[in-house]
């Protein structure tokens, strides 16, 4: 089956699979494998984990962004990732989603009381702006599926979180983590392989044609 990220030298993958008909699986990347290293458990890799970039050691400030009690996932809810596109998928359809419920009550509250008006402008203005704001979360969903990382973050975390956490430190005898160039647009056919990328099309394709006939 496909593979296509780096891995550092010391990992080994096994166990590559996704979830399609076996007529077609071996067209596509596989979404779930097993990544192992000497003296660690097995890690359970997943594509959409890649892509969210859920496993990511550091943030850009170097802070971690791992944690297993419950404090820390607290923590990790209520931190601004501004520098994570995949923060800013969550937070587009979240917003989206917020403003259509408004939508709800504009559209069904004058049937349940009639004291309430039927509001044609608010109608209107929530069902455009929660469109528009789907359409500005797809198109960040893709840009989200070209920029994913090309490397598997496991065992490069290892090197991040154990040598003073920078780059810098890593360099004698460390193999260094290849970099990835922001991608704005692209025709490179490689990522109609990769079924994340696939469903962020065609949510593109969908949410324009719902904003249109919206």
């Amino acid at each position: 089956m496909r593979w296509h990220h780096p891995l550092e030298p010391t990992v080994e993958k096994r166990d590559l699979q996704n979830a399609l008909p076996h007529c077609c699986r071996h067209f596509f990347h596989p979404t779930r494998a097993t990544l192992t290293r000497d003296g660690y458990d097995d890690f359970k890799w997943k594509s959409r984990n890649h892509r969210k970039q859920r496993h990511k050691a550091l943030t850009p400030g170097q802070r971690p962004r791992t944690g297993k009690n419950l404090q820390h996932r607290f923590a990790h809810m209520s931190r601004l990732e501004y520098w994570n596109i995949s923060w800013w998928v969550a937070m587009a359809f979240t917003t989206g989603s917020v403003i259509w419920v408004i939508n709800g009550f504009f559209s069904f509250l004058p049937l349940v009381n009639s004291d309430v008006m039927i509001s044609e402008a608010g109608l209107g203005w929530t069902a455009f702006v929660g469109a528009t704001i789907f359409e500005a979360g797809s198109i960040l969903g893709i840009l989200e599926a070209w920029n994913r990382e090309d490397a598997a973050d496991f065992g490069w975390n290892f090197y991040l979180l154990h040598h003073k956490n920078t780059a810098n430190d890593i360099g004698s005898g460390h193999p260094e983590k290849p970099s990835k160039q922001w991608i704005w647009f692209t025709m490179d056919t490689k990522y109609f392989h990769e079924l994340g990328f696939l469903a962020a099309f065609f949510q593109l394709l969908a949410a324009s044609v719902f904003w249109i006939s919206g």
